[in-house]
C-alpha cells in the first residue's frame, strides 16, 4: 500500500481516529494529503522551528514571597 498510493495510508489512519458519526465523511472530504514533500500551500507556512539548538532553561520564580 506504502509503495502504491501512499496517501490511502495516512487517510485510513486519520480515518481511524475520527469519531464514528455523520460528520466523519465529510471531514475526511475536507482532508488534503500529498504524497511528496512538495504541496501547494508551501507559502502560507511562515515559521520553521530549528529544533537542533536547544532552548536556554528559564529559572522559576516564585512569586508568593
Amino acid at each position: 500500500m506504502l509503495e502504491k498510493k501512499p496517501e490511502k495510508v495516512i487517510e485510513k489512519a486519520v480515518s481511524g481516529m475520527l469519531p464514528k458519526n455523520r460528520l466523519r465523511k465529510q471531514r475526511l472530504e475536507r482532508l488534503l494529503v500529498f504524497p511528496s514533500s512538495e504541496h501547494p500551500y508551501a507559502a502560507n507556512i511562515y515559521k520553521q522551528y530549528d529544533t537542533k539548538i536547544p532552548l536556554p532553561a528559564q529559572p522559576i520564580l516564585d512569586k508568593t514571597n
